[in-house]
């Protein structure tokens, strides 16, 4: 699977948050990388953790994106009580990101507390779109019936295999 270090990027030189596909991947795996890549490529937006860049390193493939360094949103819950104020802000800016994503054909399937990361004054990034859907991709990405996401975030479709 993938592995997310804290780096440092050489030009433009900056801290970053490096995605590297692990030692012993497999290659649906590696499939879904170059997925999670084409799907940050194309999103733009305030409420999305951006890419910076895409290479290889002896072998293996990572991207460098946005390092949002406030932690998870499953992470502040656990610590945090929201004010209604708080919680319909947060869930105003994920709304507007996903619209953004949705209107470029990409549905990210995965959407959960844990994949929320949030800056350091409380605003969400969306991150992780290792299994998103690419709406108009010339192949599917998933199996036809395979079911994938996280147990408890998942929609009745995709736990039946309709996703």
């Amino acid at each position: 699977m993938g592995l997310v270090y804290r780096a440092e990027q050489k030009n433009p030189k900056r801290v970053v948050a490096l995605k590297m596909v692990s030692d012993n991947f497999m290659i649906d795996y590696l499939l879904r990388f170059h997925g999670e890549i084409q799907a940050v490529a194309r999103l733009k937006h305030p409420g999305i953790v951006q890419l910076y860049e895409v290479g290889n390193y002896q072998g293996r493939p990572f991207f460098a994106m946005e390092l949002v360094e406030g932690g998870s949103l499953r992470g502040k819950m656990g610590v945090h009580t929201f004010s209604q104020e708080e919680a319909a802000t947060i869930i105003a800016a994920i709304a507007r990101a996903i619209g953004h994503a949705h209107a470029h054909n990409i549905v990210h399937r995965d959407l959960k507390p844990g994949n929320i990361l949030l800056t350091n004054e409380d605003e969400p990034r969306i991150s992780d779109f290792g299994i998103a859907k690419l709406l108009d991709a010339e192949e599917g990405q998933t199996q036809t019936g395979a079911v994938i996401g996280t147990p408890e975030y998942m929609s009745p479709e995709q736990a039946r295999g309709q996703s």
